[in-house]
């Protein structure tokens, strides 16, 4: 009869094992994240934007450099290669920090899996690192 209909349908659905029907009431409305979605920074791949901060950091820096050297006339100049080992050190000091916060009471463990363990992955960034030395 035409009573029975709701109550079949129910069955069925439950038979069927609806996910819509597992999801909290709460969270039906909720979308699911898409996997294959990057993040984005002002519309942006973080990839993107650590590659524009990074070239706006070196611009910068040159500039700086240049800008110091050609002001100063009275007293001793600082040697350049001495302003980017600074600059490098500077660099080194603040990714430590950020590693640290980030991985609390584990920075050891994290730098010597990054470093020593996974020493493939070390020489590909060593060759070049020893390259940008050489010419600064």
């Amino acid at each position: 009869s035409l009573g029975e209909l709701p109550s079949i349908a129910r069955q069925m659905s439950s038979s069927q094992g609806s996910s819509a029907d597992n999801v909290p009431e709460e969270n039906k409305d909720a979308k699911p994240e898409d996997p294959g979605k990057k993040p984005l920074i002002f519309g942006l791949s973080i990839r993107r934007c650590v590659m524009i901060l990074l070239v706006i950091q070196n611009a910068c820096q040159m500039v700086s450099m240049r800008y110091s050297r050609v002001v100063s006339t009275g007293g001793v100049q600082y040697l350049p290669s001495t302003a980017v080992v600074a600059s490098e050190c500077l660099k080194l000091f603040v990714c430590l920090c950020i590693i640290t916060y980030e991985h609390r009471g584990k920075t050891l463990n994290f730098l010597n899996e990054k470093v020593v363990v996974d020493w493939q992955d070390t020489l590909k960034v060593t060759v070049p690192a020893l390259v940008y030395t050489i010419q600064n």
